[in-house]
C-alpha cells in the first residue's frame, strides 16, 4: 500500500506527528495528562488541519446528561502519574478490567480503529450518528448493503489503513481547555472540539498497519 498518497497535511503537522512516534510514549512521564485511543484516519484528518477534532457524530451517539454546560471533547484515560488528572473526583476505579492506563488506551484505539476504517471503507460520514450507527451494525456483521440502507454514502476508501494508535496528550492541554470527568466516570474528558497536534508528546501503534503508516510520515 501506498502510504504516501495521503501525506498531503501541512508539513508542521507532518514533523510533529512524525517526532511524536519516533519518542513513543513513555509511561512513567508524569507530564502526560493521559492517553487517547484513536485511528489512523483520525491522524490524517489532523494532517490536513494541524489537529484532531471532535467527530460530531460522536457526541450525539455518546453525549448525555454528564455533559450539560460542557463541551463533549477528546476523551482520556487518565495518567495515575499526574497531578492535574488526579485532582479530578472520578466516580469510578480507573482502567477498570485493565492492567494499566496504557492498555486501556490500546483496546479504545482497536475498537474506534475498527468503526472509523470501516466508515472510511464504506463511505460512511464520520460527522453524522447515522453512519456511526451504520458501522457499528457492520462491525457486529449486518450486511453492508442492509446497514447503509436509506444513507447517502460517499466515496469508499478501499485502501484505508485499519490500524489504531494511542497519543500521549500534555497536560499543557489543561492549562488552555478545561478538563471534567467524562461519561464514563474514570475518563478525562478534554473540554474542546479542537486539540492541535503541538499536545500530542508520543504515539504509540495498535498495530502493524498502524506502525507502517506512522513510519511512512518521516519520508523513510
Amino acid at each position: 500500500m501506498n502510504f504516501k498518497s495521503f501525506l498531503k497535511g501541512p508539513e508542521p503537522a507532518r514533523s510533529h506527528l512524525a517526532r511524536a512516534f519516533q519518542r513513543g510514549i513513555d509511561p512513567g512521564d508524569a507530564s502526560v495528562l493521559g492517553y487517547h485511543g484513536t485511528s489512523v484516519q483520525a491522524l490524517e484528518h489532523a494532517l490536513a488541519t494541524g489537529s484532531l477534532t471532535v467527530t460530531r457524530g460522536m457526541a450525539g451517539v455518546s453525549g448525555g446528561d454528564h455533559y450539560k454546560g460542557r463541551a463533549y471533547g477528546i476523551h482520556l484515560v487518565p495518567n495515575p502519574g499526574n497531578r492535574r488528572a488526579m485532582e479530578l473526583d472520578f466516580r469510578g476505579p480507573l482502567h477498570r478490567g485493565f492492567k494499566s492506563p496504557m492498555e486501556d488506551a490500546l483496546g479504545w484505539a482497536k475498537h474506534i480503529g475498527e468503526r472509523h476504517h470501516i466508515m472510511s471503507s464504506h463511505g460512511l460520514d464520520m460527522s453524522k450518528p447515522s453512519h456511526h450507527r451504520a458501522a457499528d451494525e457492520i462491525h457486529s456483521l449486518v450486511p453492508p448493503e442492509k446497514a447503509t440502507r436509506g444513507i447517502r454514502t460517499g466515496t469508499p476508501r478501499p485502501d484505508a489503513v485499519h490500524g489504531g494508535v494511542v497519543l500521549a496528550i500534555s497536560d499543557r492541554a489543561a492549562e488552555r481547555f478545561g478538563i471534567s470527568v467524562g461519561g464514563d466516570g474514570n475518563d478525562v474528558n478534554l473540554e474542546t472540539r479542537n486539540l492541535p497536534v503541538e499536545f500530542i508528546t508520543g504515539i504509540e501503534p495498535q498495530n502493524d498497519a498502524a506502525y507502517e503508516w506512522l513510519d511512512s510520515l518521516g519520508g523513510s
